[in-house]
């Protein structure tokens, strides 16, 4: 162990947290006095358009080199400032966590002793959702159809809050990949992971920022990026239109090809709009795979950094 590299890493992404972040610095800070002497806090800006960065550069003043920051020029997304801050941490041990208070900072001294016992090299939490909301209707669907789908299990409700040892750093930053899934890239790496629960917090003050468009693109990274099932498409689909082919043949066989009645010219009709709608849906999916190829082939950048303190 280098003595001049930070015992713990805290990585944390912000957009429009004017309200919370004050708080949420010195709630990571209390609780990392009580594991080590030697830690960072990363905050990563991305694009804020409140007052977040003003109060993250008067708050700097206090905690001096323990506290770093970086401000993305416009908003990139939670996981490619993800990304960024793990990057640019230089732990032993990352912590990554959400800075708006959701992500409890007081089990962040529990996290550090339970990766400290070196049984695991990854400790994940899952968050324990009591709330009825559309939202988290819709990520138990997410999660429950994505392990149907995908050979890289996740476990349901799992967040980024994580802590993980140096090594996994070092494997994320070996992958030339753009549009990252965190949540499935960390457990594909293959590393012993250990998950524990926690009770997702409610919002104390301003309202979440990931939206529902923010949900879908997250959903599709995860999709493409992890299952051979949209590319196995045009063949299931094929597979399928073949036996209803014959499902129909052999109905215009048996009425001598006569549309002697409504029921077999409504299970024509269903039939082509099926296919036309099957074809179009298979277009969308071939161009999405084109734009993600494009995107990579481009090399851009994965996001832009204006100022960092």
């Amino acid at each position: 162990m280098n003595l001049t590299e930070p015992d713990i890493s805290i990585v944390s992404p912000c957009f429009n947290e004017e309200e919370n972040i004050i708080t949420f610095i010195e709630s990571v800070n209390k609780n990392l006095t009580k594991i080590s002497k030697n830690y960072e806090i990363i905050i990563v800006d991305d694009g804020s358009t409140d007052n977040t960065w003003s109060i993250i550069n008067e708050i700097k003043l206090k905690y001096g080199k323990k506290l770093k920051a970086i401000k993305f020029t416009r908003n990139f997304g939670h996981q490619k400032a993800l990304i960024c801050g793990i990057r640019k941490a230089s732990g032993n041990k990352i912590l990554t966590m959400d800075s708006d208070l959701q992500h409890p900072p007081n089990l962040i001294p529990s996290l550090y002793k339970e990766l400290l016992k070196d049984e695991y090299d990854i400790i994940s939490c899952t968050r324990i959702v009591h709330s009825l909301s559309i939202k988290y209707f819709f990520s138990n669907i997410f999660y429950y159809f994505f392990n149907i789908i995908s050979k890289n299990k996740i476990k349901k409700n799992v967040s980024d809050f994580k802590i993980f040892k140096k090594d996994i750093k070092n494997a994320l930053e070996s992958i030339n990949e753009k549009n990252l899934f965190l949540r499935g890239v960390i457990p594909w790496l293959g590393y012993k992971e250990k998950t524990i629960t926690y009770k997702l917090e409610k919002r104390k003050k301003g309202e979440s920022k990931l939206g529902f468009k923010h949900q879908l693109s997250f959903s599709f990274d995860a999709i493409f990026g992890f299952s051979f099932l949209p590319r196995r498409f045009s063949f299931y689909i094929s597979f399928l239109f073949f036996l209803l082919f014959i499902i129909l043949l052999f109905i215009g066989v048996t009425n001598n090809f006569k549309l002697i009645n409504d029921t077999f010219l409504y299970f024509t009709f269903l039939f082509v709009v099926l296919v036309l709608f099957s074809i179009f849906l298979g277009l969308g999916i071939v161009t999405e795979y084109l734009a993600r190829i494009l995107e990579q082939t481009q090399n851009r950048p994965d996001y832009v950094i204006k100022k960092e303190i």
